[in-house]
């Protein structure tokens, strides 16, 4: 799916954008409808200066936004003319097309072996995550567990704490944080690595600032917002796609012991047989 160039240019720009220039951004990206896009009234509509949509459409690759809103109109009547009832599907298609694109080329394989190295090596690992992350931290538990490796997700902020004040040499904690910014994350790694583990980050967000105590690996995901994507799809998947890429690259050491480990998993678990209900709907109840 091909999306219109101001669209597109939004995209591509969202990056070197201030916040306030990144609000009028968030509105073009979200509009589907004709609107007054004259100068002043947009202004007023979103609390921000003529001045503000001049540089907005300037790092967008325009003259200025004169320009920018003409082509805009242009292209949004034309998109209108040709809608169809699926054009949330092809919204969703494409910004994930541009998010495998993005992703999978920022992707340091090389540094995907030494994370897979330092798990198998580690006597325990500790995956700590809070909401979208805690849930992304179950996933990975519940998966590298069948690979044969003693994982246990920590997604309660105080359990983080508690965690992180016990690890010990040995032991390997590996963080996501798609903001960078939940202290309960980073404070627990630190804390971790001053406590003699290995620790691992996975952020969206700026790198921490240069420590005794810094992550041994930092591995930077993209960020939705600053594709222009916002919440519009799960801000997991990022991090999903780079837990996939760290599966296989951590199968990959000694495949044949770890495959047999993960048939061994499943058909246990397969074997377990439902227990009898305590109600046979089939009988009837006697008094």
């Amino acid at each position: 799916m091909q999306y219109r160039r101001t669209i597109q240019q939004i995209m591509d720009s969202y990056n070197q954008m201030t916040q306030v220039e990144r609000t009028v951004a968030d509105f073009f990206l979200n509009n589907t409808k004709p609107v007054d896009l004259a100068s002043k009234n947009l202004a007023k509509l979103l609390y921000v200066s003529e001045a503000t949509l001049s540089r907005f459409a300037k790092k967008c690759g325009y003259k200025g936004y004169r320009e920018f809103s003409y082509e805009y109109e242009r292209e949004l009547s034309g998109a209108e003319s040709e809608r169809q009832p699926g054009e949330a599907n092809s919204q969703v298609e494409g910004l994930y097309g541009l998010l495998m694109e993005n992703s999978f080329s920022s992707i340091d394989n090389t540094q995907m072996r030494r994370i897979a190295a330092m798990m198998d090596e580690s006597r325990r690992i500790f995956i700590f995550g809070i909401g979208h992350s805690g849930l992304a931290a179950q996933d990975f538990q519940l998966r590298f567990m069948r690979l044969g490796l003693w994982i246990q997700a920590v997604s309660d902020s105080q359990l983080i704490q508690i965690t992180a004040a016990l690890v010990a040499p040995g032991d390997l904690v590996i963080a996501f944080t798609m903001s960078g910014r939940t202290s309960e994350i980073t404070g627990g790694i630190r804390m971790a690595k001053a406590r003699g583990a290995r620790t691992v980050l996975f952020t969206g967000g700026p790198a921490p600032d240069k420590s005794d105590n810094m992550p041994d690996e930092i591995v930077h995901l993209i960020s939705l917002r600053e594709m222009g994507g916002g919440l519009r799809i799960s801000p997991q998947v990022p991090l999903l796609m780079l837990i996939d890429t760290l599966y296989v690259t951590c199968l990959s050491r000694n495949t044949y012991k770890k495959a047999e480990i993960s048939r061994y998993a499943d058909s246990m678990v397969a074997r377990e047989k439902p227990q009898p209900s305590l109600w046979d709907p089939g009988e009837e109840k006697k008094i």
